[in-house]
């Protein structure tokens, strides 16, 4: 329950669905209005948006009003709600045809979803028939991404407003806000909004949610194909003055595994988009060719996370995807963040459900397992009889035992570049605990970080120099 699921709209009882629901509704009428007097030309950019508590469904009740004060043909618009004893503003904003120049984010940040999804947060401030377009719903602490398709609607050309996927994305900021927040209320705002191109009837649309600070979020809705269709930049939010805050859970993001000066990123494999290949290097894309289909998806989504490590560790939140290349000659995960003759180390792993990564100028290795029977049909490969002890007198029990104790031995094959059969008869293990083990390879003591998310382990393993 997201906290809003209850809350209503400004002072009068209604949804909050319904506002939101005006407040569409209004700007696609005003750019109707604006279209038909032959005002603009282009795609439409609307910037400076405030809606206030007035805000009603439109219907005979709205009156749009342009104005053509401002130079370069930008209009100042207002709109008004007829009420009794007058017209009352419940709008203002600036329209304007669109340069083309908007500053999009790279195809890596908006294809996939950063984080563990919190399956209790969900779309509800949206009308019935909303909810119903939404086929998949993500959210984390870093943002919300969702999956829409629109249906047909006979005997109409343009999707209705109620089903448009804007109203869909406002509905994630809404739960997004209450879940990770504070609910909200009106009045809200945004700095642009750019309609590139209408959303067609029958279509799927990915719309990627991005907050930050004090409420604040910004939008972006693709095709299939990764096509922008709409953005919206700084949408937001004001606090609510009613309503029940969601209980805040442990923190869903695992914390910097990595260390400082390191960097560590997850994602959930279902949260990528169709499209994450338009985030791949040329050399990524010619190794992704030749692969099947489930070894291209885990492929992906391992090229994202060691994207996203390296625009951690440089900052740079501007290049395009497509640049940042992180696989070398060899096939191995790169992360191209040095300069100043600095080098990182990268080491990337996925099972069914995450991918995780992490660099650092420390040699490291990483592994992700789910805890399945699995571990203990095969634990006669990787637990040598020195340690099967070890297991038994575990608190941990047996299986999550083994599922330390492999994906450790995994991150130490990645991160000394060896095998399985060398690790086995050249290490021994000291100890074992839930968040931290401690083992021996051929003299040199290592220690080793797990984290355990909803029945998979992570292991993280820093190769102390000789």
């Amino acid at each position: 329950m997201t906290g809003l699921k209850n809350k209503r709209g400004p002072g009068d009882g209604r949804p909050l669905s319904d506002p939101i629901l005006s407040a569409v509704e209004a700007m696609e009428a005003l750019l109707e209005t604006a279209w038909k007097e032959k005002k603009i030309s282009g795609p439409p950019r609307i910037s400076d948006a405030e809606f206030r508590e007035s805000v009603r469904r439109p219907g005979k009740n709205f009156k749009p009003v342009i104005n053509q004060k401002l130079e370069n043909g930008v209009l100042s618009a207002k709109i008004l709600t007829r009420m009794r004893g007058g017209n009352y503003p419940c709008a203002e904003m600036v329209i304007s045809a669109s340069d083309g120049h908007e500053t999009l984010p790279a195809y890596d940040i908006i294809s996939a979803l950063e984080g563990v999804c919190d399956a209790g947060c969900t779309i509800t401030d949206v009308p019935a028939e909303v909810k119903r377009s939404v086929t998949a719903q993500y959210f984390t602490e870093a943002g919300a991404s969702l999956k829409i398709k629109l249906p047909a609607v006979p005997g109409r050309r343009k999707i209705p407003v109620r089903l448009h996927p804007v109203l869909a994305s406002i509905g994630a900021a809404s739960a997004w806000a209450g879940r990770f927040h504070s609910p909200w209320g009106f009045p809200f705002f945004f700095s642009s909004k750019i309609t590139y191109r209408e959303p067609v009837q029958g279509n799927e649309y990915y719309c990627r949610l991005i907050p930050h600070p004090e409420n604040k979020f910004d939008i972006f809705i693709c095709d299939e194909c990764g096509t922008m269709i709409e953005s919206i930049l700084g949408l937001e939010l004001s606090p609510g003055r009613t309503g029940i805050q969601a209980a805040k859970g442990t923190p869903i993001i695992p914390d910097n595994l990595a260390g400082r000066g390191g960097s560590f990123s997850i994602i959930e494999l279902e949260t990528i988009s169709g499209f994450s290949r338009l985030a791949l290097s040329d050399d990524e894309k010619h190794r992704c060719g030749a692969m099947g289909a489930t070894r291209k998806k885990s492929f992906m989504a391992s090229r994202l996370a060691c994207k996203s490590v390296t625009r951690k560790i440089s900052g740079d939140g501007v290049i395009p995807a497509h640049l940042i290349n992180t696989v070398d000659s060899s096939g191995l995960p790169l992360c191209p963040a040095g300069n100043k003759g600095k080098k990182y180390y990268c080491s990337v792993s996925h099972d069914s459900r995450f991918v995780v990564a992490a660099a650092s100028q420390r040699r490291l290795g990483i592994d992700v397992e789910e805890t399945t029977g699995r571990l203990l049909d095969t634990k006669k490969y990787y637990v040598p009889e020195g340690s099967a002890e070890k297991i038994t007198r575990s608190p941990l029990g047996e299986l999550r035992a083994c599922a330390r104790i492999w994906t450790m031995k995994e991150a130490m094959i990645k991160a000394l570049g060896t095998s399985l059969h060398d690790v086995n008869i050249n290490s021994e293990l000291i100890e074992i605990g839930e968040t931290k083990s401690r083992v021996e390879y051929r003299g040199v003591i290592h220690s080793v970080i797990h984290r355990e998310l909803e029945g998979h382990v992570i292991s993280l393993i820093f190769i102390e120099e000789q």
